[in-house]
């Protein structure tokens, strides 16, 4: 009996040492936790910040409290901040290509918390990226909430492991992002104010960012005739995106609205066409960055042969005189932005020139090749796995 009795004791002590070290490994998150982020990040990560307080209330039903000052977190934060923005001790994993990030979370005593998850890039985008993974992971948001009207398990809080350290490589593609070409079909499903200056609701083009961001894309090209200067370019900006154009609209020149009684003829009148692109260049936010588009089409997205009698049934002045507009079009940005990037999108006659040897692409300019309409890439075979 005795001998039971002892036995017992010591099957109680063993499963009492195994329960505390995975009572210890929980890390609990509800209503009562806050979220720290200076107010020297960058407006873009303010945006992810008022997001991820907006994921906890879908999920807890009570948005957290976001705060500026350590001395006015609680004693449960989430901390969100460029890696190098924050104190050494909470710094983890091995963050420093572009976009990378890291999800940890730490207990002990640091100031007045002493439970912390940090969100931390290596830049803006990675900072982003690692607040939208945390509410992907562990809250449950679908990043297509907005499309897909999913919405997420309800619980009273979350809980993460009290040791967790992940770290998110950058991304293969080093852009990626939307092109909101039919953006007529949304302009009729939610049109703009007429203060907002833009044919779809700002509201809806703060979606269409935040689910962009959210499924980790950094680039958008927001419409198609466009000013550089329109309302969702510059909300584009604020988000923390990088901004390229439609491929009608080289540098951001809007040739919808191109002038009747100006000549558009870079044969004839190469003049007032640098003139333009450098107008709709200085166009752009100084802090925009920018993809930038570079080609030469006619009016309302044809070939320009349509337009210059001098380049009609003439592949090969067609593609040389394109080749003198990008080289002139790359000159003129970097002129103004000298790390400039940018990318020309083959589309109809742009594939087969290339493909023909008559139209040269600069090995700075990187390539995009467009379907046949039925779905068979135009590359001709260049392009590689």
């Amino acid at each position: 009996m005795k001998r039971a009795f002892w036995v017992t004791i010591a099957l109680l002590l063993i499963a009492q040492r195994k329960a505390l070290p995975l009572q210890a490994q929980i890390f609990t998150l509800d209503s009562t936790a806050t979220i720290l982020v200076s107010s020297d990040e960058p407006e873009a990560v303010q945006h992810a910040a008022e997001n991820l307080a907006g994921d906890f209330r879908k999920v807890t039903g009570t948005a957290l409290r976001i705060v500026h000052d350590s001395r006015d977190a609680g004693m449960t934060t989430i901390r969100i901040a460029e890696l190098s923005k924050l104190p050494v001790e909470l710094r983890s994993g091995a963050v420093g290509a572009p976009e990378s990030f890291s999800i940890s979370t730490q207990t002990g005593a640091l100031g007045r918390q002493n439970r912390r998850v940090v969100l931390a890039g290596a830049d803006v985008r990675g900072t982003i990226y690692a607040v939208y993974e945390f509410s992907e992971t562990y809250l449950g948001i679908d990043p297509m909430y907005y499309w897909t009207d999913h919405e997420p398990r309800r619980r009273a809080s979350i809980e993460l492991p009290a040791s967790l350290s992940r770290t998110f490589p950058a991304p293969v593609f080093k852009y990626r992002g939307f092109f909101i070409n039919d953006e007529d079909l949304l302009t009729g499903w939610a049109p703009a104010k007429a203060d907002e200056k833009t044919g779809i609701s700002l509201d809806v083009w703060n979606k269409i960012y935040e689910t962009i961001l959210r499924l980790k894309g950094n680039m958008v090209a927001p419409g198609t005739w466009i000013f550089p200067d329109d309302s969702q370019v510059k909300l584009a900006a604020k988000r923390g995106l990088i901004v390229t154009q439609h491929h009608a609209i080289p540098l951001g020149l809007n040739v919808a609205r191109w002038p009747r009684d100006v000549p558009y003829n870079y044969s004839t009148h190469p003049e007032i066409l640098k003139r333009a692109w450098r107008n709709a260049v200085k166009s752009y936010l100084p802090n925009q960055e920018v993809l930038w588009s570079v080609g030469l089409r006619g009016l309302s997205d044809v070939t320009y042969a349509s337009m210059d009698p001098t380049v009609q049934n003439n592949n090969k002045a067609l593609g040389q005189l394109i080749s003198k507009a990008i080289a002139d079009q790359i000159a003129i940005v970097k002129s103004v932005r000298p790390d400039a990037k940018f990318v020309t999108n083959l589309w109809q006659e742009g594939a087969r020139l290339v493909q023909q040897g008559d139209l040269k692409i600069p090995p700075e300019v990187a390539t995009v090749w467009a379907d046949d309409g039925y779905g068979y890439v135009q590359d001709g075979g260049k392009v590689t796995a």
